[in-house]
């Protein structure tokens, strides 16, 4: 019986020190991560599925876009800051602007969720600050179950690769593809005609901090709405514009909410499929800087 458990024992000590070993290897593997991008590469696109969906950064070619489908502003804030550390020539940081982004039960549905932390933090645990890390504070069991998920996730896929990551080998975000056509369906789904129009505290700090990032690195930061169908109905204008007047008077925001486009270009109410955002894309390259001088100043 004392052989057992002395074997138990040294069992479970070799397991722990061997997940932990990987995990501190993929960690470091993905710090070390380049997340270059070419001079002609200018512009930023971060956010949430939004303008992961919308801009085609193949099209709009000034554009990187690393948004990420269900991201709230702390992991847009964490790519926007290491970008800019290592690319200087990022003048423009053009980042999702929506309601839906800004009420509470994104906290619910994104950042506190146990399912959304196991998805999304392995991918941007190298990039988070303390700060971030306290936030969770109150989710220790969800978060190391998250952290304890990297080497599952990326152990032998990064050890088969030997050579150097680049930021587009992490998941944080890349332009998105949607072949999708649902929008009748979607307008059938009662998820879409959401009642509760509080903020989230959390959201709003971590977009503060984008503000106050951009300013400090002389970085130009443009809030962009993209379209959205019927947006008089399903987009809470009135709200958003309320709220950007109460806490980012002065800091550029373009409404394409009511871009025209035909119903076939919607993979749901606020999704562009590909046919969608080729023609938006198509248009950014062509209007994008015109549309921004075109704004009054603080608007």
């Amino acid at each position: 019986m004392k052989k057992f458990i002395l074997q138990t024992i040294l069992f479970l000590l070799i397991s722990t020190l061997l997940i932990a070993v990987l995990t501190c290897g993929v960690y470091f593997t993905r710090s070390w991560a380049s997340f270059k991008l070419p001079l002609d590469k200018n512009i930023l696109v971060v956010g949430d599925s939004h303008t992961e969906c919308a801009i085609d950064d193949e099209i709009f070619s000034r554009t990187t876009n690393v948004s990420r489908s269900s991201s709230p502003y702390w992991c847009s804030y964490c790519k926007i800051k290491k970008f800019m550390d290592e690319n200087r020539h990022v003048d423009t940081v053009i980042l999702s602007f929506s309601y839906a982004m800004l009420r509470s039960t994104i906290d619910d549905q994104w950042t506190f969720d146990e399912t959304w932390m196991l998805s999304h933090i392995p991918c941007y645990l190298s990039l988070v600050d303390k700060d971030i890390l306290a936030s969770y504070a109150s989710k220790k069991v969800s978060l190391l179950k998250a952290i304890l998920d990297l080497p599952y996730r990326d152990a032998f896929t990064f050890i088969a690769r030997g050579d150097r990551l680049s930021y587009k080998d992490l998941d944080i975000g890349h332009y998105a593809k949607l072949d999708r056509d649902k929008l009748q369906e979607a307008l059938a789904d009662p998820k879409y005609l959401v009642e509760d129009k509080s903020l989230s505290l959390h959201q709003k700090k971590y977009l503060l901090k984008i503000v106050d990032l951009c300013k400090s690195r002389n970085v130009e930061l443009i809030l962009i709405n993209t379209p959205i169908y019927k947006p008089e109905i399903h987009g809470d204008l009135d709200l958003l514009k309320a709220y950007h007047n109460a806490y980012l008077s002065g800091i550029k925001y373009m409404d394409y909410s009511a871009f025209p486009l035909p119903d076939s270009c919607y993979g749901d109410i606020d999704h562009l499929n590909y046919k969608g955002a080729e023609i938006f894309s198509k248009y950014l390259q062509e209007n994008f800087l015109k549309d921004v001088a075109a704004l009054s100043p603080g608007s």
